[in-house]
């Protein structure tokens, strides 16, 4: 695309917006439709392209049982806004006499509807979301403490082990010598006498 003028960019980058979408490259197939968008912001097939793609991404994340709470926040919430404003503006514009397009206007405006609903429920399925990823910190925390507090309850009874070994070797220890003392000491009052 570096070496190519900017309407031979504009005739490639719809094909290479076609190809990452077909492959479900969203973000390539995004910044592709983009450039095309930006290169040639008159052509309102490119924009069309563009808000397909938006409300695409956003329609697969929401279906998909990974998606985070923070992907619906930054993915699929702006992206079924992006696509539902996108395409209730190609309503209005390609309604218009000799305005050259090659979509219905009338899906058009099913579709700007269709995305704000979207967004809607996104937003009531993010709140769900993050309400299970709490959840699930919450656990996590707890088992850590779990494992923590079990833990602690073996450090201190291998201190209480210790300690009791030195109580029991101090006293036997001096125990021996205060027996050894006092054997000494019969010896010695034994051999005086």
């Amino acid at each position: 695309l570096k070496r190519c003028s900017p309407s031979q960019t504009v005739s490639i980058l719809p094909a290479l917006t076609k190809a990452y979408f077909l492959a479900g490259r969203w973000e390539d197939a995004k910044n592709a439709a983009l450039q095309a968008v930006r290169l040639s912001p008159w052509q309102l097939d490119l924009w069309f392209n563009y808000a397909v793609i938006c409300k695409e991404q956003a329609s697969r994340l929401r279906h998909s049982e990974s998606t985070t709470s923070e992907q619906f926040r930054n993915i699929v919430i702006p992206g079924f806004r992006t696509a539902a404003h996108i395409f209730r503006w190609l309503h209005t514009v390609g309604a218009q006499p000799n305005v050259r397009r090659h979509f219905s206007t009338n899906r058009c405006e099913r579709m700007a509807q269709m995305c704000e609903g979207n967004a809607e429920s996104a937003e009531s399925r993010m709140e769900e979301i993050r309400q299970r990823e709490e959840q699930r910190q919450r656990e996590i925390e707890q088992r850590r403490l779990q494992i923590l507090a079990a833990a602690e309850e073996r450090r201190k009874k291998e201190v209480r082990c210790f300690l009791v070994s030195f109580i029991f070797s101090f006293m036997w220890g001096n125990l021996l010598c205060h027996w050894e003392t006092a054997r000494r000491g019969r010896k010695k009052s034994a051999g005086t006498e």
